[in-house]
């Protein structure tokens, strides 16, 4: 998506069964960031990102993907991130980061609003596992971890008030995370 300083590389398969969304492997790995307008970012670089995706594809891998493309970039090359800044201040794609993604021949193209939605129902989908086998107690504890420990935007109210607003909690898990009045907007 033009005007980040992040790439994710997103994998996504779906059934779609009478209008909800079943079988879904998301991959949300961030392969790195340049320096945006406040600088380079503090985040864990590529190979521990890298680590961490790996960790839990091994642990669960019904849910997430290990990317060959994303351990090409951080393990074997060690690049430093996905973006460069260009000599006019732009933000571009490293020439030599994609020389060795290996993309399929037929890539599915996604726009803007369609990655953001798979996105987020991949949040909501593993929002719900947390919450059903007891690994938060509460949707405000995903909300504090999301925004303190991942640098989600605290202007959404944390993670599950974005997905109640959207709809994209309903459609994905079949309920709200909050009771509507918490941490939304007026209908």
């Amino acid at each position: 998506i033009r005007g980040t300083t992040d790439f994710w590389e997103v994998r996504a398969t779906a059934t779609n069964t009478a209008g909800s969304i079943k079988n879904r492997r998301l991959e949300f790995i961030r392969a790195g960031g340049g320096p945006g307008p406040q600088g380079p970012r503090g985040d864990v670089g590529p190979a521990v990102a890298f680590h961490n995706g790996e960790s839990l594809g091994k642990s669960f891998p019904d849910r997430f993907y290990i990317s060959e493309n994303f351990r090409r970039i951080a393990i074997e090359h060690k690049m430093p991130g996905y973006y460069v800044l260009s000599p006019s201040g732009e933000m571009v794609p490293n020439p030599e980061v994609v020389k060795l993604m290996e993309l399929p021949e037929q890539p599915t193209v996604l726009t803007t609003e369609q990655v953001r939605e798979t996105v987020l129902a991949g949040l909501a989908q593993e929002a719900r596992i947390m919450l059903d086998e007891g690994v938060v107690v509460a949707a405000q504890d995903l909300d504090l971890a999301m925004i303190t420990g991942a640098g989600f935007q605290f202007w959404n109210g944390g993670l599950t008030p974005l997905l109640d607003r959207s709809g994209i909690a309903e459609k994905v898990t079949g309920q709200r995370f909050l009771p509507r009045g918490v941490a939304s907007l007026p209908e």
